[in-house]
């Protein structure tokens, strides 16, 4: 089965492009031009990794994230932010406030975007794997406490 990401970016051209680049890797995508437009296609379709712009119009990314963390379907929902902003202030902000897991500055090389989006999923599949590990582990310890 093929990840599904979506892509929110008020750049129709940036969306457009990286729908492309990942559907030729053979990835499903969904594309959003606001923050409003990327929370309803989030809510739909449950994507296993959001790219997430932080400077949009109206709704911005960080205000995008808060929403999307408020559904309990998103919560841990893995996301990359697009930003222009090269502070720390900024980057920090995203990942260890807002829970992002990584960022590329735009403008952005493809390779680049495609190795982080690689690294992330296998990282959030492994961690996957390691909770479904500790839930089956505690079901047969409370299975041979109480046969």
């Amino acid at each position: 089965m093929a990840y599904k990401i979506l892509i929110i970016d008020d750049e129709p051209a940036i969306v457009g492009s990286v729908q492309r680049a990942l559907g030729d890797e053979g990835y499903a995508t969904l594309g959003a031009t606001s923050g409003d437009e990327g929370i309803r296609l989030a809510l739909r379709h449950n994507p296993d990794l959001i790219i997430l712009d932080i400077n949009m119009p109206g709704i911005d990314g960080l205000q995008t994230l808060k929403a999307l963390r408020k559904h309990s379907a998103l919560k841990k929902t893995a996301v990359i932010m697009f930003t222009m902003q090269h502070s720390a202030d900024s980057i920090v902000r995203c990942m260890v406030d807002h829970g992002a897991l990584d960022y590329v500055v735009k403008p952005f090389q493809m390779e680049e975007l495609l190795d982080r989006l690689q690294v992330t999923l296998k990282a959030r599949k492994k961690q996957a794997a390691k909770l479904d590990t500790s839930e089956l582990k505690s079901q047969i310890k409370k299975h041979l406490k109480n046969p």
